[in-house]
């Protein structure tokens, strides 16, 4: 999908869809963005019954966008290691991450115990990981819903709800690999774009961890900087969306880059 804020020439961002859901969970903030910028959304591909890599699918992004360069790139979560490869290639001229994860630990972040850990994801779980191994997807769909949806509105939780119930397949037939070669996060320090990274912060929950974690990912950017945002949903972009379109309008502006 792609949007056009008029004839006029203007900055254009890529946004990754984060699996399991399609480009329908931008919402708003990509209605705003796209009042701004020109808004090209893409999703991964989803082969059923697959495994599939993220470094593999790179190249399917960009050719599925049919645009040679982006302005700004907007990933979330694990996505953050397609917004840094492309980067790397110098596909993108800056890089917006909505609370990225490393996908492993990081030496600069003193984890707790393994095994504390793990027993409080089970604890906190047990319905979600009792739904996926029931392959019960309505369940999950309320699940995730309840639980990514939180302090948004009826009809943001209901978006949840429904575009997480029409991809459930990339849950149960499709996972994504890790990345091939090199760590992304290791690849941060060499880039010369700059790297805005947001972290939702939320009285209701203890972010502590995470925080550290994208701390830790930013100060390994030359050209880092971090934006912490309201929210208590896990789609921090539906809870805040004129906040974060602001942010990355101001991102993909050549004044901004260094």
């Amino acid at each position: 999908m792609t949007s056009d804020p008029g004839s006029a020439p203007t900055a254009t961002a890529l946004l990754i869809c984060p699996i399991p859901y399609d480009s329908r969970i931008w919402g708003r903030f990509a209605t705003v963005l796209g009042e701004h910028m020109r808004v090209v959304e893409v999703e991964w591909p989803r082969p059923e019954g697959a495994i599939f890599e993220m470094t593999s699918t790179i190249d399917h992004v960009v050719d599925r966008s049919g645009v040679a360069e982006f302005d700004v790139v907007v990933a979330a979560g694990l996505d953050a290691a397609a917004a840094v490869h492309l980067a790397v290639r110098g596909a993108v001229r800056a890089v917006a991450l909505i609370d990225p994860s490393p996908g492993q630990e990081m030496p600069e972040v003193p984890f707790p115990d393994l095994d504390a850990r793990l027993a409080g994801v089970f604890a906190d779980n047990e319905d979600l990981l009792e739904a996926l191994a029931e392959r019960d997807a309505e369940a999950l769909a309320r699940l995730l819903a309840s639980q990514s949806g939180a302090g948004l509105s009826p009809a943001n939780r209901r978006l949840v709800h429904d575009v997480f119930l029409d991809n459930v397949d990339t849950v149960f037939d499709a996972v994504r690999g890790a990345a091939s070669g090199t760590w992304w996060p290791d690849l941060l320090g060499s880039l010369e774009q700059p790297v805005l990274a947001f972290a939702r912060t939320s009285p209701q929950t203890d972010l502590a961890l995470h925080h550290a974690m994208v701390e830790a990912l930013v100060a390994r950017c030359a050209h880092g900087a971090l934006v912490m945002v309201d929210s208590a949903s896990e789609l921090p972009w539906l809870a805040q969306p004129d906040l974060m379109a602001a942010a990355i309008v101001a991102l993909g502006s050549p004044t901004t880059r260094p």
